[in-house]
């Protein structure tokens, strides 16, 4: 449940309201791409690689650095790895969350304010497609943001205090999926955040946040 002072609660976007690239990958095309390929796998292997990947992508390293280095990694063919780029980048479609609406619709009516902040500059029409976009008036991007750099650097937060100075840090919480821009935007800004963790991915990671396992898990009478 939500702290009873918390008036604004600030969301993350991609892999915390809808699908993102990556899961869409290891729900629906690493376990095809290894199937049709017939590619060596273990779950520890793979878990470990996915979680490097993940840094250095949160760390705005080039795609395809990161998806080389995955393979090498995986001891996989490089010759495969750019079919795997094009399927993702062809094939994703982002999609919400089973919580997600429900989740919306509790919030809205216990906060003053909800406010997505994300690096998805497509987020906002994104928003609009899935059907949420009245639930979420305020949202930040990059691109929204004249001089605005992504997460972690904290000029979107600024930019949002400056905007509306009744939002503080004592008075919002941070709720992302990501503990390498997320996390680290919160500590940078001095956010309270909280980790959500739908495929616990991250484990086999220190404690350094609260984790959630779902949206689902803040809707409670």
């Amino acid at each position: 449940m939500l702290p009873s002072h918390v008036e604004n609660v600030i969301l993350d976007f991609d892999d915390t309201l809808v699908t993102g690239p990556l899961t869409w990958a290891l729900d629906v095309g690493l376990p095809t791409f290894i199937r049709d390929h017939d590619l060596p796998v273990t779950l520890e292997a793979l878990d470990a690689a996915v979680l490097r990947a993940q840094e250095k992508a949160s760390g705005g390293d080039d795609p395809i650095a990161v998806l080389n280095q995955f393979f090498v990694e995986m001891r996989w063919n490089p010759d495969l790895q750019m079919q795997l780029f094009d399927e993702v980048s062809e094939r994703y479609q982002p999609l919400l969350y089973e919580d997600t609406l429900l989740f919306l619709t509790s919030v809205v009516k216990r906060v003053k304010r909800v406010v997505v902040i994300s690096n998805n500059n497509r987020a906002p029409q994104v928003a609009e497609r899935l059907g949420i976009a009245g639930y979420l008036p305020h949202m930040l991007t990059p691109k929204r943001i004249p001089g605005a750099l992504p997460k972690p650097d904290r000029s979107m937060w600024e930019h949002l205090t400056a905007l509306m100075p009744e939002i503080s840090r004592e008075n919002s919480l941070l709720i992302g999926d990501d503990p390498w821009s997320d996390g680290a935007f919160a500590l940078a800004c001095g956010l309270r955040f909280w980790l959500i963790d739908r495929k616990e991915r991250y484990r086999h990671l220190s404690g350094a946040y609260p984790v959630i396992p779902s949206l689902a898990a803040l809707i409670t009478s």
